[in-house]
């Protein structure tokens, strides 16, 4: 067990969830936490491991099906980091990467803290192909963009409770899955015959094992044996990019894309996703962009969207990047302003949003198309604020007059090509 500065934590408790067997660090961060059932000993893991330190954010992680998790390194986020910080994934100039334009990215966190993105490269709006960027605990670097799956776009990865890496080809209602986390990858499928999979935003897994994907124009695509074969469930229809959240005792909520001058839909299950209400708007405004939501360990939801109509906030209502949080799906707060810049082919857009096993959040956008975005978001440091009428705040500290002054010339860079 290690701070976010790789230094070992001492006295740090580590215990399984379900289990309640426990241990606390030694000086070296360094713990061996044995546990065998005494009425099924040839049982394997059916747990989460949690790390608790004071100071830091929790640390949580599934051993489902695993008989051993030994060599695993947890790294502890503190709860003082700043709100938020930021990065591209490789270097925007003409010349620099494989392709001209990039869109749709998708992230992953692997056991050892290892991030994923895939999105899709293009030049002049063809030769599509979705490429792979790999950034290692402690690195300051991401790897460079590498080609995973040609003639494809928003591609969505995910990892089930079994270790295997699936990422979908959200073009094609094709998959390749991955059993070394993405290090090689199985020959390119179709993931059912009906199936379209999920395009863009992630599939969730419940604790039964069954895999959610969220598939376009509303619909939810169920697979029982780790992503082998898939079923269509129902569809729902009123938009399209849903993302899906958890609210306890087998509800479920869908929010998805909708039209340029509407709010984000939503529709609910009380069933685990096997049927779902009629859907509707919510009090969020949508610009016809896409969306993505996670819910906490806490279970708060985060939403990551734009915060406006399409004719609002810059490109296609895309020049302004937000996070909301709300803990029953329906009223939502302001908490974070990730990006604002009014400029002719500059956005923010298509974001994607994961919880880290050391409690923090991640973030990954497209950059005006010419990269990806990478936010590090820690949301012990938010400070709601009330979106009663589904109004950004236009005064204090997450206003856009405000952010600005916060962040003088930020992302004043000149891109040559942007327009083109």
């Amino acid at each position: 067990v290690t701070n976010f500065a790789g230094e070992p934590i001492a006295g740090a408790t580590v215990k399984l969830d379900k289990a309640g067997a426990s241990v606390t660090t030694a000086d070296d961060g360094s713990f061996t936490l044995a546990y065998q059932s005494a009425s099924e000993p040839d049982t394997v893991f059916d747990d989460s491991l949690v790390v608790t330190q004071t100071g830091y954010l929790d640390y949580q992680t599934s051993v489902l099906l695993k008989a051993d998790i030994s060599g695993l390194n947890i790294r502890l986020a503190n709860e003082d980091l700043p709100l938020i910080t930021q990065e591209q994934l490789f270097d925007p100039m003409p010349g620099s990467k494989p392709f001209k334009d990039n869109h749709a990215p998708s992230v992953l966190e692997l056991p050892d803290g290892t991030l994923l993105s895939a999105f899709f490269g293009a030049n002049e709006g063809i030769d599509h192909k979705i490429y792979l960027c790999r950034k290692e605990p402690g690195k300051e670097e991401w790897t460079p963009p590498e080609v995973v799956m040609d003639r494809a776009g928003n591609p969505s990865l995910f990892r089930s409770t079994s270790g295997k890496v699936m990422l979908f080809n959200g073009w094609g209602g094709k998959m390749r899955t991955s059993t070394d986390e993405g290090q090689t990858w199985s020959e390119t499928r179709i993931v059912c015959g009906r199936c379209s999979g999920p395009e863009k935003n992630k599939p969730v897994q419940l604790e039964d094992g069954t895999i959610l994907a969220p598939a376009d124009g509303v619909s939810v695509e169920f697979s029982k044996d780790d992503g082998e074969t898939w079923t269509v469930g129902p569809y729902v229809g009123g938009g399209k990019q849903p993302t899906i959240m958890f609210h306890g005792n087998n509800r479920l909520q869908m929010m998805f894309r909708t039209g340029g001058n509407g709010t984000i839909g939503t529709t609910w299950s009380e069933d685990n996703g096997q049927s779902w209400s009629k859907p509707e708007g919510s009090v969020l405004p949508n610009n016809n962009s896409s969306i993505d939501a996670v819910t906490l360990r806490d279970g708060t939801q985060v939403l990551a969207y734009n915060h406006s109509h399409r004719n609002e906030m810059g490109h296609k209502g895309r020049g302004i990047l937000n996070l909301a949080m709300s803990k029953d799906g329906i009223a939502w707060d302001a908490v974070v302003l990730v990006n604002y810049l009014l400029r002719e082919c500059y956005q923010y857009s298509y974001p994607a949003v994961i919880q880290s096993r050391n409690g923090l959040v991640h973030l990954v956008y497209n950059w005006h198309r010419r990269s990806i975005g990478h936010a590090v978001i820690n949301p012990a440091a938010f400070q709601p604020v009330p979106m009663p009428d589904g109004k950004w705040p236009t005064t204090g500290p997450l206003s856009p007059e405000e952010w600005m002054k916060q962040n003088p010339g930020w992302d004043n860079i000149d891109l040559p090509d942007l327009c083109n």
